[in-house]
């Protein structure tokens, strides 16, 4: 006989999202640098999961920055929050902190239930005095992951 799961263990398993991440733009943003603006960029990564994170190209000398830069984010369904770290560039030194967001999914689980469901969000970034920060967040899929096939060669 052979083991397998059965329709309702599959069921059980997690889902797979395929997120889809489109960083616009920033507003008021801190300044880091002598120049009174700053250098800024913005990694985003999948609450717990340093493997998902990604980084926009830096935009030099603003305080208001457009990226318009897209990410796609593979995440199991039951990830709790999306974090974008905005970040100033130098080039001598350590890059300097302007803020950060957070997406937590619970609290907009109606939204991003069904596939190709948007949400279009201004967050406000916290730490700092001042600055948002402008995504869209879609999730363009849900699929059960593929199924783990294992082959078991006898001994040469």
């Amino acid at each position: 006989a052979t083991t397998g799961s059965t329709p309702a263990q599959q069921l059980a398993r997690p889902l797979i999202m395929q997120l889809g991440v489109r960083i616009l733009e920033a507003r008021n943003l801190i300044a880091a640098d002598s120049n009174g603006l700053s250098d800024p960029y913005v990694n985003v990564r999948i609450q717990g999961d340093d493997h998902s994170k990604q980084r926009t190209k830096v935009i030099p000398k603003t305080l208001n920055p457009r990226w318009d830069e897209d990410f796609k984010m593979r995440a199991p369904d039951r990830v709790s929050s999306l974090e974008f770290h905005v970040w100033d560039h130098d080039k001598v030194g350590s890059n300097d902190p302007l803020g950060f967001a957070v997406i937590n999914f619970s609290s907009h689980y109606a939204t991003l239930t069904q596939a190709g469901q948007t949400l279009d969000l201004w967050l406000p970034l916290l730490e700092v005095k001042h600055g948002e920060l402008h995504v869209i967040v879609t999730i363009t899929t849900m699929d059960p992951p593929a199924p783990l096939i294992v082959s078991i060669l006898p001994p040469p």
